[in-house]
Order: structure tokens, then C-alpha cells, then sequence
């Protein structure tokens, strides 16, 4: 894929680079708006739910992310992390092909992410391959090319890629959990789970 990425990059001008990713995150809003009601945040949940119907239809598809511009900002909730608010811990780390890092609590978001996509539907109610196909191509391509930067940066920087990722990937979702407002005690988690020959409590 990095060579079709790279192309992707080259030659595709910025701004329809961003509107190809902002219909794609549009396509996949809805699991955002289902986990921030599992997680109790109701007054997000009317907001994202009001971010995907304006960007559906004044955002044509959305293409055009019109809903930040009168303040409806973009969320990334997902069902890994409302295991997570839930009490759920993430003991094992797994790298899934194709699909990058994971852990034993986020492999459950895997079916809830694309049973709540909308392009999901698409396909399930006869939109066809002709269609579908494409789309899911292209899809894989603006996910390759968004993750470049990120790739380049993990290749230059790290002694060892693996444990970059690994260590970097937990700390980012224990991140997530917590909205970025993370207590003291999961600091000291997150260096029981990094500490070789530790396990967490």
C-alpha cells in the first residue's frame, strides 16, 4: 500500500485528499454517536448525532465539514473505549494485519465499527460491488495515506518499531478513555503494563 499512498499523496490535491477523508470519517460517524451514549456523555451524544446529520446533508455526503465550522466539533469514541470507561482492561497487546494495533478490549470494537458504518448498509441493501468495491479501495488508500506521516515518524525515530508502536499505541487509548484527563493511579498503569516482567494488577 505505501506506494499507492504515496501516489495518493502526490498527485491528488490537498483539498480533495481532505474531503475524501472527511466522507469517509462521516461514513463511520454513527459508531461514534452510539459509544458516546454507552458512555453516559448524553449532551455529546445530541451534538455528535447533530455533527452527522449536518454534515449528511448541508456537507453533501460529508464531503465538506461544515458541522465544525458552527461548532460541533469532531469525537473519537469508539466501543474499545467504552469497554474501557466500563472497567473492561486491556491485558494483551495484538498487532492484527491489515488492521494495525489492538488489544484484547478493542478486537470487540471490530464488528460494532462496521456494523455501525453506513457504507455497511449500503452494501447490505443493494447498492452493489460496482459501487462498494471503489469505495472500499479508496478507502483503504486515504486510511494508508493519513497513517504515513505517522509510519515515517516511527521508522526514523524508533530503535525498535515494534515496542514504539506497542508502548504508544496503549498510552494513546488509555488517553482516549480518560478524554485526555488522565488521574494519577492510570499513569502508574500505564508504567506497571510498559515495565518488562510486570503484570498489571
Amino acid at each position: 500500500m505505501e506506494p499507492i499512498a504515496d501516489t495518493y499523496i502526490d498527485y491528488v490535491p490537498v483539498r480533495i485528499q481532505r474531503s475524501v477523508s472527511h466522507f469517509y470519517d462521516n461514513l463511520s460517524y454513527p459508531n461514534v454517536v452510539l459509544n458516546v451514549f454507552l458512555q453516559g456523555k448524553v449532551r455529546q451524544g445530541f451534538q455528535d448525532s447533530a455533527r452527522f446529520l449536518v454534515n449528511s446533508t448541508v456537507g453533501i455526503a460529508g464531503l465538506f465539514d461544515v458541522a465544525s465550522r458552527i461548532g460541533l466539533p469532531q469525537h473519537d469514541e469508539d466501543f474499545g473505549q467504552t469497554l474501557g470507561v466500563w472497567g473492561v482492561d486491556a491485558n494483551t497487546y495484538v498487532f492484527i494485519p491489515l488492521l494495525g494495533p489492538s488489544s484484547n478490549r478493542d478486537i470487540a470494537g471490530i464488528p460494532v465499527r462496521v456494523l455501525t458504518n453506513v457504507m455497511f448498509y449500503s452494501f447490505l441493501f443493494g447498492v452493489g460491488l460496482p459501487v462498494t468495491v471503489p469505495l472500499g479501495i479508496l478507502d483503504a488508500i486515504d486510511t494508508r495515506a493519513r497513517l504515513s506521516g505517522p509510519m515515517k515518524i516511527r521508522d526514523e525515530a524508533a530503535v525498535e518499531p515494534y515496542l514504539f508502536v506497542r508502548d504508544a499505541y496503549l498510552q494513546q487509548r488509555k488517553h482516549l478513555i480518560y478524554d485526555g484527563s488522565m488521574p494519577p493511579e492510570a499513569y502508574e498503569d500505564l508504567i506497571d503494563e510498559e515495565s518488562p516482567g510486570k503484570k498489571s494488577p
